[in-house]
């Protein structure tokens, strides 16, 4: 039987540096990554590190105008859209063992431009401790 690695090849990516390790985000992944969201990513009095507050929706699950309901779709979609020339990763951030964020890839007319962009979040209690660094 083909394993899903062999079915998407980038879920058999790993990235390490030190104490971190970066790997496709997966299914099993999202209970955990929703409690991290939920324990908060913004700090208080610091301007919104986002172009719109998502993480900020209030939390309804099963509910189709909130959270987690919302992130849940575009973490699905971003998988079901991959294609050669424009695609989208989202890269869990695991610091010994435990998740701490994301970091997210994107391309379009890679081929060609040979440019990625990149986007992440650390949950608020782990920020400060040098993780957005090696992250990146």
């Amino acid at each position: 039987m083909l394993t899903l690695e062999e079915v998407f090849p980038p879920f058999a990516l790993r990235i390490s540096c030190g104490p971190l390790e970066l790997r496709v985000l997966r299914d099993e992944d999202l209970p955990e990554l929703v409690e991290l969201i939920r324990g908060g990513i913004q700090v208080p009095g610091l301007p919104m590190p986002f172009l719109n507050a998502w993480h900020e929706e209030p939390f309804a699950p099963g509910c189709p105008d909130g959270f987690p309901t919302t992130s849940l779709g575009w973490w699905w979609t971003q998988r079901a859209t991959f294609a050669p020339d424009e695609w989208r990763l989202a890269l869990t951030v695991r610091r010994d063992g435990d998740l701490v964020g994301m970091q997210d890839l994107h391309a379009k007319d890679f081929a060609q431009a040979r440019h990625v962009m990149t986007g992440s979040w650390l949950g608020r209690a782990h920020q400060g401790m040098g993780t957005g660094t090696l992250m990146r």
